[in-house]
């Protein structure tokens, strides 16, 4: 559709509702309803419709491998939102060292960082 263009009486017009990067579409609200991003409004008058989109939250797993090995933390923590930059630190317990990040990190110093686009899964290898 377009915004204030001239629509005639009875036209049945079609609203697609998409979303930006890390928004999923949530609901119509004015006159139209529903929870489909896709809609249509017949028009019989002026009509006003408001497309309403939430954030998604993304999940970050994290392992250690093996696991009495040592731990990671994330700054900051959750929740995830898309871009949100996550800088991740291996600590290696007494007689284990850090070897590698694995999944959605690379690389073979303990401080690393992982950026939300989508869910993560990173694994910090030790030895």
């Amino acid at each position: 559709a377009v915004p204030g263009a001239p629509y005639y009486y009875g036209t049945v017009v079609t609203l697609t509702a998409s979303g930006n990067p890390g928004y999923s579409f949530d609901h119509w609200s004015g006159d139209a309803s529903g929870t489909s991003p896709v809609t249509t409004v017949t028009m019989t008058g002026d009509r006003s419709v408001v497309a309403h989109f939430s954030q998604i939250v993304y999940t970050l797993s994290i392992g250690v491998d093996p696991v009495v090995g040592g731990s990671v933390s994330a700054v900051p923590g959750a929740p995830y939102y898309y871009g949100t930059v996550v800088t991740l630190t291996a600590s290696a317990n007494p007689g284990y060292s850090f070897d590698h990040w694995s999944g959605d990190a690379s690389g073979s110093n303990p401080v690393t960082t992982v950026t939300m686009t989508g869910d993560k899964s990173v694994v910090a290898h030790l030895s």
